[in-house]
């Protein structure tokens, strides 16, 4: 999957293109639309509830209800943006969930070992994900369902299938519990994650070579950039940015089960895609994918307040996925003109 062209040069002319296309509806729509849409929505189901749908209360609930899926596709945007699939993040976090929870209860290692075991073997899938694309040429589609249904195996051979409900260190635990103006402790993480990566992306010499990858990997490969190494470091950060997913999830939960971070993966790739069309021209984003994890959580949260099934919010997820990727597509063609 190529992403927007990030060098000097190209930046500056897809901004040209920008400013003289501002006054088209069309451009103007494609940047803008999705924040339209979420102001839409919102009022819609304003009038719907309006007694409970807009509060802070409510706005509290979707956010705590957003962390797990926004940690999950912020990882997934790193590997997105070097133009690279990663299919084994929900599993990863799954996996990697209930192997800290297990060094942390079942081995009674306590709760720094627990962490440091998850993130350790998350890193490892990682780098497992990326020297198998670079190195042997696999496709990342075909190379992260693999590795994805490997983690899926070791998760249920270490922790036989069995979840783990109870004995969870208070460090973990406690840690959720902080709450400020209603808003749980794990959503700041997932917040100041979402800070520390617009800044690496955006504002680094890795991010400016991460974009160029992701645009043309021959012509960065050209320019002098690595492409192979920026390609695993991207997996390697995917893949850690997952476990974190899954102890996020032990911490809200307070324990772990096997399957905690499987259902995740479909909602991750929505977010991403469609944060590539907010405020950029189909180029995969920091901003627009916490926006698109806000817009994904409130569609969901207005449904349940209306009483729509949950299936119904399941399909309506799915076809924004397509709308997504259709705009995304969309959208880089019209950049490139």
């Amino acid at each position: 999957m190529s992403t927007q062209a990030p060098s000097e040069a190209a930046e500056i002319d897809v901004g040209a293109r920008a400013r003289a296309g501002g006054g088209d509806l069309a451009g103007w729509l494609r940047r803008y639309g999705v924040l339209l849409a979420f102001l839409l929505i919102v009022a819609l189901f304003t009038a719907l509830n309006p007694q409970t749908f807009f509060s802070l209360d409510n706005a509290a609930v979707i956010l705590n209800n957003s962390q797990s899926l926004g940690i999950l596709a912020l990882g997934l945007t790193v590997c997105l943006v070097v133009g690279e699939f990663d299919l084994s993040i929900g599993y990863v976090a799954s996996f990697i969930g209930m192997l800290s929870v297990g060094v942390m209860v079942t081995q009674d290692q306590g709760a720094i070992a627990g962490v440091l075991a998850g993130l350790a073997a998350a890193a490892a899938i990682g780098l497992v994900n990326g020297l198998v694309v670079t190195r042997l040429g696999v496709a990342s589609l075909i190379t992260t369902l693999s590795v994805g249904s490997v983690a899926a195996g070791l998760n249920y051979l270490y922790g036989r299938g069995d979840a783990i409900t109870s004995g969870l260190p208070t460090a973990i635990t406690d840690f959720n519990r902080v709450i400020v103006l209603n808003v749980r402790g794990v959503v700041f993480v997932w917040l100041g994650l979402a800070v520390v990566l617009w800044f690496v992306l955006g504002l680094t010499e890795y991010g400016r070579r991460a974009y160029a990858v992701g645009s043309s990997p021959r012509a960065a490969r050209m320019s002098g950039v690595n492409v192979e190494r920026t390609k695993v470091i991207a997996f390697v950060v995917c893949s850690l940015i997952a476990g974190l997913c899954g102890l996020a999830i032990a911490a809200s939960t307070a324990g772990a089960t096997p399957q905690a971070g499987d259902g995740l993966l479909l909602d991750a790739y929505a977010a991403a895609f469609l944060g590539s069309v907010v405020l950029r021209e189909g180029q995969f984003n920091v901003v627009g994918t916490v926006v698109a994890v806000l817009l994904l959580k409130t569609i969901e949260n207005g449904l349940a307040q209306a009483g729509v099934d949950f299936s119904y919010a399941t399909i309506v997820k799915g076809l924004l996925l397509i709308g997504a990727v259709a705009l995304a597509r969309s959208s880089r063609r019209k950049a490139r003109v």
